[in-house]
């Protein structure tokens, strides 16, 4: 066992100063690959496409292939790099075990990455699922199998949620966002402007349902299964320490979503009308002021203000929400049984 006395929980699978894993493998690379895209666009000849049912079909197919090019060119690119697929049977039986006690049945690669640290990284993406370890990773799980069960559970659980995330968010963006680049013919300032208003009106009625309704509470597989939870169990795998005071008070913390379907949500009913109430009427304030402009001798940005309003709108609303109702709260229960 090789175990860090400077080890911190979550190194083993955080990149950067925060980390000992590859960064291009990480999930928000993807996204990072996107936004860069996107800068380079306006270096492209601009499309104009017809404002009608087919023209908008028609981007949509050209937009949704492009961001989807680039998000498996850059996958290959890192498969090709990073893929070194090697086999050690005494872990092997212990992810079969995980596998079997998890219900997990998705398939994936073990590949070794070279680092004298540890490193423990589940990748999920289109092309690839795969679990990326280094060998002091390796020895320090299996000089504690047990304590390793867990740790890998967590690890695998991630590789089955699959890569939103890591593909399907980065596309949703590329295509959003350079759906504003294009000139449509056809298209009036006035309707432009309805549009961004009623995609405000989407997004209030995807919260407010959400309000309305509740969600799931979230839950702690690995530790319902295991019985303990798997920041405590990388401490004494790859530190060979419990976790000290401080950390235990973060694995204690337990969260409790204040849109829980088992929690009273008055206070989140409030929050949704008055962040919907402020951002209405500061969109209304701003339309009032933006109306009375004069066209200035930029046409692009005179027309540009009138969107300022709508996303003045939108960045209140989820202010305001999101500061009133934070997506989780903490509590620390001292009766835990971690």
């Amino acid at each position: 066992m090789c175990p860090y006395a400077d080890y911190k929980i979550g190194h083993e699978k955080w990149a950067g100063q925060f980390g000992n894993a590859p960064v291009l493998l990480t999930s928000i690379t993807s996204l990072e690959i996107t936004l860069i895209a996107l800068t380079l666009l306006p270096l492209v000849p601009s499309m104009t496409i017809p404002f009608t049912l087919y023209g908008v079909f028609q981007w949509l197919v050209i937009s949704v292939s492009i961001a989807v090019v680039i998000q498996i060119g850059f996958q290959m690119i890192l498969r090709r790099h990073y893929r070194k697929v090697y086999s050690n049977f005494d872990l092997e039986q212990i992810l079969s075990k995980v596998n079997g006690r998890m219900g997990f049945s998705s398939e994936f690669e073990l590949w070794e990455y070279s680092s004298d640290k540890p490193v423990l990284l589940p990748v999920s993406t289109p092309l690839y699922r795969a679990l990326v370890i280094s060998r002091p990773a390796e020895e320090d799980l299996l000089a504690s199998p047990e304590m390793a069960e867990t740790i890998l559970a967590d690890h695998l659980k991630d590789i089955q949620n699959g890569y939103t995330f890591s593909a399907g968010l980065p596309i949703f963006i590329f295509v959003l966002v350079s759906s504003v680049l294009v000139q449509w013919t056809g298209l009036s300032l006035g309707q432009a402007v309805s549009i961004a208003w009623a995609l405000f009106f989407v997004l209030v009625i995807v919260i407010g349902w959400t309000v309305l309704v509740g969600k799931d509470n979230l839950r702690n597989m690995v530790l319902e299964v295991y019985g303990v939870h798997p920041d405590m169990a990388r401490c004494v795998v790859f530190r060979g320490s419990q976790p000290n005071e401080a950390e235990m008070r973060d694995i204690l913390k337990k969260p409790i979503d204040p849109l829980s379907k088992d929690v009273f949500r008055m206070k989140a009913y409030l929050s949704f009308f008055a962040a919907l109430f402020f951002s209405l009427l500061a969109g209304i304030v701003l339309n009032s002021w933006v109306s009375t402009l004069n066209p200035p001798g930029y046409p692009i940005i005179f027309e540009g203000m009138f969107f300022l309003p709508i996303g003045v709108s939108v960045f209140v609303f989820l202010v305001l929400f999101g500061s009133a109702v934070r997506v989780r709260y903490e509590y620390v229960d001292s009766n835990s049984d971690l």
